[in-house]
């Protein structure tokens, strides 16, 4: 009698422990599955993104099948997915584009180093704020990027249609 669990278990046939152990594991996987599956929130339509998005202090986006198009030629368009993440649905921008202070707004710039950036998509709660967005059919045709200086630039979608050429914002 080594210890309590050799005692215990002896008059125990190899099939009864097999099935104890089974089920000992996939109990447990099981749960753990059906709660992974039952977050899981369809995916937003890329096309329900599609469009011209402004922000008065920065330039026009223009949001393409499969690509995103900043109003700052000497940049090149960038892909793009939609991707849910533990907050919500973000817009994931393939390129390291980022958003810097300049004067009295923003500019992109492309960095040296990196894999993209996420740009949270938003709704709009009955109050006008926006919020992350967590239900697809909420999407309140915006999205914010997060600036270098740490603050979130929201722009919103002012038409279905791409951006015209050097406009800079919203008045």
């Amino acid at each position: 009698m080594n210890d309590l669990g050799d005692d215990f278990f002896r008059h125990v046939s190899w099939r009864a422990r097999l099935a104890g152990g089974v089920l000992l594991v996939s109990v447990p996987g099981l749960a753990f599955f059906m709660i992974a599956q039952s977050d899981q929130s369809p995916p937003i339509s890329e096309t329900g993104v599609l469009g011209c998005y402004m922000n008065p202090r920065a330039p026009a986006i223009t949001v393409e099948p499969g690509t995103i198009r900043l109003d700052q030629p000497e940049l090149m368009p960038s892909a793009f997915e939609i991707r849910r993440d533990k907050r919500g649905f973000s817009l994931h921008v393939k390129a390291p584009i980022s958003l810097r202070a300049e004067g009295e707004g923003y500019v992109f710039q492309r960095d040296a180093q990196g894999t993209g950036y996420f740009w949270r998509l938003l709704t709009v709660a009955k109050n006008g704020e926006v919020e992350q967005l967590e239900n697809p059919q909420d999407f309140g045709s915006a999205f914010s990027v997060v600036a270098k200086d740490g603050a979130d630039v929201i722009y919103r979608r002012v038409s279905a249609d791409p951006c015209p050429a050097g406009v800079k914002g919203l008045t």
